[in-house]
Order: structure tokens, then sequence, then C-alpha cells
């Protein structure tokens, strides 16, 4: 009851006293008692925790079950979807091989058909197999080749064409349907190979023969071409007798003094040279049409044949020969009529200088008021003011006589004239001068009446 384990003392037979002698008290029932209520909550408690569990371990249980089912249905649904993805996959695969076998025999006609047409090209091609076989009969059987080669080649062609975009589909997904299309594709590459092999052979067998007779074409053309430039050249030929006789003529003109010539026998050999060098130009124009068709088929026209090559050295010879005498004879004239123009123009120089010094004599002589052949102050006055339109400062006329007092001989005429030409220019110039300075005192008397008058105007603004 609350008191420390020193209150008792135990005695005789295990029972407990009091100190100072006195019994204890009687606890047994209650302890009992209490024992059994510690009992019962233990075992209460130990069934709440029990049943607590069995409770989860079932809800536990539950859920795995629910998960089982939820798998079970889960698997079911994809299998039921599997089994349809199959099913679609089958049709698919199935409709994929009926339609390589519908294309694969559409195909087959097409291979049947190229193959019959390069064994025809190979039939036509034999022809060109014997040995001796001429010029014309290989060239005749090539063009009879050519017929069937194309036919070849288009059924050839055809079927590439039908594959086009459709090698997946022709394939298919069996192994039936892709072995077939595999067979097809070979039949149709070996039946390209055999065209493109048969074209060759008849190509290398009939080159030699197409290559003479391009030949033999090129060199009837250039044998054309050079009769005409030959006919031109026999043209200038009889045009280069007037010309030498003009020049022989011209040759004594010059040679008849020590500035002589540039009169009639030159221009007639400017005359002459003219015409030959149109003449000329015409059969430059021939030459180079053969020089043409020679330097561009160099190799073409030799051919194969010895007499054929014989033949293309001999023409090509002559076109060399004729373009080397036509410029030759068109370099010599050029010079001659060079030479010619040269004496001419010297003569018209001449005379022009004539004709001008024997007007400046006339003017001299206008101006020469009193016949004395000197041009006084007056004089010269009168000829710059009528001829250059200005009046001449007195110190400029001062400097002009300074050399001649007495006043300006003919002799010096060109002189004074020189000098006069100076004096106008500086005249010009003073007068641009002046100009600009009256310019530009207009520029700023309107600059400022505008400066004024925009002031004016802002002073208005202002006071608004």
């Amino acid at each position: 009851g609350g008191k420390g384990a020193d209150s008792w003392a135990s005695g005789p037979g295990g029972k407990g006293f009091m100190k100072g002698g006195m019994p204890p008290p009687q606890t047994s029932a209650a302890q009992d008692i209490l024992r059994r209520g510690e009992e019962i909550l233990r075992q209460t408690q130990l069934f709440q925790e029990q049943s607590r569990k069995q409770e989860e371990d079932q809800k536990k249980q539950e859920e795995m079950e629910r998960r089982k089912a939820q798998l079970e249905q889960y698997r079911k649904e994809q299998a039921e979807k599997q089994a349809i993805k199959d099913e679609e996959i089958r049709k698919l695969r199935e409709e994929a091989d009926n339609e390589a076998r519908t294309l694969q025999e559409e195909l087959a006609k097409l291979v049947e058909v190229a193959e019959a047409e390069v064994k025809n090209a190979e039939a036509a091609a034999s022809a060109l197999d014997p040995a001796g076989l001429t010029t014309e009969e290989l060239i005749t059987i090539a063009d009879e080749f050519e017929v069937a080669g194309s036919g070849a080649t288009s059924a050839v062609k055809g079927c590439f064409d039908f594959m086009e975009g459709k090698h997946i589909k022709l394939k298919g997904t069996a192994e039936d349907t892709m072995s077939a299309c595999a067979a097809l594709l070979k039949r149709i590459h070996g039946s390209k190979a055999t065209c493109d092999k048969t074209k060759t052979k008849v190509l290398m067998r009939v080159k030699p023969a197409r290559d003479e007779v391009a030949a033999k074409t090129l060199q009837v053309e250039l044998e054309s071409l050079l009769l005409a430039a030959e006919t031109q050249a026999e043209t200038m030929k009889e045009m280069q007798v007037a010309v030498d006789s003009a020049a022989q003529s011209a040759t004594t003109e010059a040679k008849s003094g020590p500035e002589a010539g540039g009169g009639a026998a030159d221009q007639e050999l400017i005359r002459v040279s003219t015409e030959f060098e149109n003449v000329g130009m015409a059969a430059v124009q021939a030459v180079a049409r053969c020089t043409t068709l020679m330097d561009s088929n160099v190799t073409r026209i030799r051919g194969t044949s010895e007499e054929t090559k014989s033949t293309a050295t001999k023409l090509t010879g002559r076109g060399r020969l004729l373009r080397a005498t036509v410029d030759e004879s068109l370099n010599k004239v050029k010079t001659l009529k060079s030479n010619a123009q040269q004496r001419v123009d010297r003569e018209a120089r001449k005379l022009a200088a004539k004709k001008e010094a024997e007007k400046q004599v006339g003017i001299f002589k206008q101006y020469d008021k009193d016949s004395d052949e000197l041009l006084n102050e007056e004089e010269i006055k009168a000829y710059v003011t009528a001829e250059y339109g200005f009046t001449i400062a007195e110190e400029k006329l001062k400097l002009i006589l300074s050399s001649s007092p007495n006043g300006v001989p003919l002799a010096e005429f060109a002189r004074l004239r020189s000098q006069i030409g100076v004096a106008y220019s500086e005249f010009l110039a003073k007068q641009r001068k002046e100009r600009s300075a009256q310019q530009s005192v207009l520029i700023k008397k309107d600059t400022s009446e505008a400066q004024s008058a925009l002031s004016g105007v802002e002073s208005e603004v202002a006071k608004a």
C-alpha cells in the first residue's frame, strides 16, 4: 500500500509481518483478478493483432487473386490481338504473293518477247560473220541490223520499264514467288547482256566500213570546195596582171622626181588594188571553208584504206598550198596599195598646205590697204576685229609690233596669227572670269534676300 519493502518482515513459514509484530493485509484475490485482467487484456490484444494480420493476409490474397485475374484477362486479350494481327499478316502476305504472281505473269510475257527479239537481232548480226564482205555489203547488213537491234533494245527496255518501282512487289513474300522473281531477273539481265554484246559486235565489224564511207564523203565535199576556191584564186591571178601593170606605172611616176608620185598612176593602182582585194576576200572565204573542213576532220577524212589516205593527203596538200598562194597575193597587193596611198596622202597634204598658204596670202593682201606688203597697227586692228571678233589690247599690239616697228611682213604673218591667237585666248579667259564674278555677286545677293525673307517669316511665326 505505498510502503517500502522495509516496512515488512518475513516470519516462519513465509508469512510476512509488519514491523512491530502486526500481520500483512489480505491481497491474494485482488492480485489474481489483476493478473486475470492483464491476461485477458494481453489475449485480447493478441487476438486483435491476429485478426488484423488475418485481415491483411486476406486482403493481400484477394489483391493477388485480382491481379492474377487481370493478368489472365490481359494475356487473353493480347492473344486475341496477336491472333487478329497474325491473320491480317497472313492475308497481306497472301495478297502480296497473289499480286507478285500476277506481275510475274505479265513480266514473263515481256521477257519472252525480249528474248525473241534478241534472237532475231543475233540472227541478223550473224550475216556479218563471213569474211570478204565489201564495204557496201557490210553497211547494207548493218542498216538491216538496225531494225532488229532497235526492236531488241526496245523490248529489253520495256522489261526494265515495267519493273520500275515494282521490285518489292515482284518478289512477294513466299519462297516460290521470290525464286520465280529471281529467275525472271536473271533472264532479263541475260537478254540485255546479249543485246549489248550483239550491238557492240556489229558496231566493231562495220565501223571501218562506215569510216571509209564517211572519209570518201568528206573528200568529195572537200574536192568541191577546193574547186570553188581555185576558181576564185584563178580570178585573182587574172586581176594580178592589172595590179602589176598599175604598180609599174606608179613606180615610174614616183621615180620622176624627189617627191613625185601620188598622182593618177597611184590612184589607178589604189582602184585596181581595191577591186583585187574584194575578189581576194571572196577567195579567202572559199579557202577558209576548205581549211575548216580539213581541220575539223583531220582523222575522219583519212579513212581506213591506203587509197583513201593517199587521196586525203593530196587534197589537204592542195588546200594548204592554195591558202598560202592566196595569202601571199593579198599581202603583196596590200603593200602596193599602202605605198600608193601614202604617196597620194602626201600629195594631198602638200596640196592642202599650198591652198592654205594661198588663202593666207589673200587674207594678208585683203587687210594690207596701202599695199606696202606690211600690216601696220591700224591694219592689224582691223584684221583682229574682222577675223576674231574682239578688240586687241594696246599693250598686246605694242608687244607684237616691237619686233617689227614698221609693220608685219607676209613672211611673219603666221607668227602674227599665233600671237593674236594667244591674245584671243586670254580675252576669252578674262570674259569667263568676269561672268563668274557677276554670277557670284548675284548668288550672294539672292542668298542674302532669301535669308532676310526667312528671318521675317520666322519673326511672324514667333509672334503668332
